[in-house]
């Protein structure tokens, strides 16, 4: 569309369409729309009001809180087809998006370092550990080529059709929906084993820094959204708190 076509009422159809997304889903959508009209107004000379202006401005949604228990996870890991397996351990394990789970691939994989150096959204490169078990799997998966993913070497030719990332992708959340009805954890997703890896690195290691580089995140306050799980624990708060009153040089007067 030629940018002297768009007018405020394009704004106005698309927030109308979006309403019935999620709530961060409508969010972002509306923030690249905001960033999308800024280009356009500092490129194209338009000689009218602000497009930008006429974007609806959003609340931003509070962060999700769903995690995975140690027996939740351990039920999603029981009795899971070895391919299944792979994406659970690669979203967990590896803190992984399950867009770039659906991708993981032999040319993503150094097995002499027993490392995956693989890019993610926002173009970061991630360069992260592999367990025995995920080592396991991926030797067990013999794909064909350097390119195609694990997961779908290991479960079989029936994704042979699964030509581009958004089929691979949809492939993979479909799966878990079904692997999760099965287990009878319809509030959880594939995206809540990054936000368990993240709170469990911090608490493991008590360094919300950890949390940020095992996710890969750029910036900090991100890495913050993951961890407000953590902020329900009042026990644990209580003995920050305790030791913030009664600091290592004696009470302060």
């Amino acid at each position: 569309m030629p940018p002297r076509e768009i007018t405020p009422l394009t704004a106005h159809a698309l927030n109308e369409k979006w309403k019935s997304l999620a709530p961060w889903g409508r969010f972002h959508k509306l923030a690249h729309l905001r960033r999308i009209y800024t280009f356009i107004e500092r490129t194209a000379n338009l000689e009218r009001d602000s497009l930008r202006e006429t974007v609806p401005n959003m609340v931003k949604p509070d962060p999700r809180e769903n995690t995975f228990s140690a027996e939740q996870l351990s039920r999603a890991l029981s009795g899971a087809p070895p391919w299944m397996r792979l994406i659970l351990l690669a979203a967990y394990e590896l803190g992984l998006r399950s867009g770039t789970v659906a991708e993981l691939a032999p040319q993503h994989y150094d097995p002499e370092k027993q490392r995956v150096v693989i890019r993610s959204k926002g173009d970061q490169v991630h360069v992260l550990p592999v367990s025995p078990r995920l080592q396991e799997l991926f030797a067990a998966a013999e794909p064909d080529s350097p390119v195609t993913p694990y997961w779908v070497a290991l479960k079989g030719p029936r994704t042979g059709s699964l030509r581009t990332h958004q089929q691979r992708r949809q492939a993979v959340a479909d799966a878990w929906k079904k692997w999760r009805d099965k287990l009878g954890l319809p509030e959880l997703r594939l995206h809540d084993l990054r936000r368990t890896l993240a709170c469990r690195v911090a608490t493991e290691t008590g360094d919300i820094f950890n949390a940020q580089a095992a996710l890969g995140h750029k910036h900090l306050s991100t890495t913050l959204d993951y961890l407000r799980p953590l902020s329900k624990d009042t026990a644990k708060l209580r003995a920050a708190l305790q030791a913030a009153w009664l600091p290592k040089g004696g009470p302060i007067h």
